[in-house]
């Protein structure tokens, strides 16, 4: 009876008109912009270059008055792990402009909902504490609110309770998870086709160990090299390449959208998100409008993924922006969630663009992770 009624209420919110949902309350998912690589595996001469800059204020000075000096970190030029003056993993000028466009799509989208202003009473910011999560929080802020010279609050967890992706120091299982997808006669099926890429590999390196290379430190390395125009290693062909980073993207797929792995993994974080739509309708968030949270692919991904719905088999782009939309239709007295990924409108299936809040909690449910306590994730 209960998914009769959902269906016929899908049906009567199909039917109602666009102008008449109300939007109340917005929050956005985005992955960082693009990056340095995480390890120097191919340094092959080409330097890299950051221009920005990370400058700082102290806010508390003990038993004296708080200092109005501002001080300014880099990185050594020539010292680091890859040529040039950028840390590994560090967000690039490339990654900046990608957070920027992303931002200034979001800031059109909702030009007439947004506040005219940063505040904290109306706006709430959670980001990775890792540096490239939290400039391209920066970044999108000063887009969506640029010139502004208030103190933005940005709230992080430290690394041992993260929880914008998997984390084995809160949930333990999600190791068992990734391993039982890992172990599948499917998942070994398709990494032994990259047999040539990982003699291509061990023979540059001079490196025949069974366990070299580490596919995720390759392919990582790869791509970043691709986007900022770097030189890959030699001899390596465009074939080479395509199946290096096809295969290791749909194995990557495999291990995201496992639904075990992924509640295990962001199944905190979700669920989090999924909570703030709850006491938004219960009239418990004041006059909070608008939340950012600034994390990973492996926050992203793993939602789509398991869930299904949009562009959902294809590894997000950096910079890709993953959208919750709360409505609300004084005419049926009900509450609806859209979204948006990467600038496009996506349903759950089965639902209407407006999805009922109570057929979308039904639906999305099974990724919601309300407690890291009992056998799912303590094993």
């Amino acid at each position: 009876f209960l998914f009769l009624l959902l269906i016929l209420c899908g049906l009567l919110v199909a039917t109602v008109c666009a102008e008449d949902w109300e939007l109340q309350f917005v929050q956005v998912l985005h992955r960082h912009g693009d990056r340095t690589p995480l390890s120097p595996l191919t340094p092959y001469g080409d330097e890299w270059i950051c221009l920005s800059t990370e400058i700082t204020q102290s806010d508390v000075v003990p038993d004296g008055p708080v200092g109005s000096r501002r001080f300014r970190s880099h990185y050594m030029h020539g010292v680091e792990a890859l040529a040039g003056n950028c840390s590994l993993g560090q967000l690039t000028d490339l990654g900046m402009s990608e957070i920027a466009a992303m931002a200034a799509r979001v800031k059109e989208r909702y030009a007439d909902f947004l506040p005219s202003s940063y505040s904290d009473e109306t706006v709430y910011i959670r980001s990775d504490s890792i540096d490239r999560c939290q400039q391209s929080s920066h970044v999108f802020i000063d887009t969506l609110w640029p010139n502004g010279s208030d103190i933005v609050e940005i709230e992080m967890r430290e690394a041992a309770t993260e929880n914008l992706g998997a984390n084995p120091y809160l949930c333990p299982m999600v190791s068992n998870y990734s391993a039982a997808v890992t172990s599948s006669e499917e998942y070994q099926q398709l990494l032994g086709t990259l047999s040539n890429v990982k003699e291509f590999f061990q023979d540059l390196y001079h490196n025949h160990d069974k366990s070299f290379p580490n596919w995720l430190d390759l392919n990582d390395n790869i791509v970043c090299r691709i986007a900022h125009n770097k030189s890959l290693p030699p001899n390596m062909t465009e074939a080479l390449t395509n199946e290096l980073l096809t295969t290791w993207r749909e194995l990557f797929r495999m291990i995201n959208g496992d639904p075990d792995y992924a509640k295990a993994a962001i199944g905190q974080v979700f669920n989090e998100i999924m909570t703030r739509i709850e006491e938004k309708i219960a009239g418990n968030l004041g006059n909070l409008l608008f939340v950012e949270v600034s994390g990973h692919d492996t926050t992203i991904w793993p939602i789509i993924a398991s869930l299904q719905f949009g562009n959902w088999k294809e590894w997000p782009p950096y910079a890709s922006e993953l959208t919750w939309e709360l409505h609300y239709s004084h005419s049926l007295n009900l509450w609806a969630v859209r979204m948006h990924y990467n600038g496009e409108m996506v349903t759950l299936n089965g639902c209407t663009e407006y999805c009922p809040w109570d057929e979308y909690a039904l639906q999305v449910d099974r990724l919601r992770l309300r407690s890291l306590d009992g056998g799912f994730c303590q094993g």
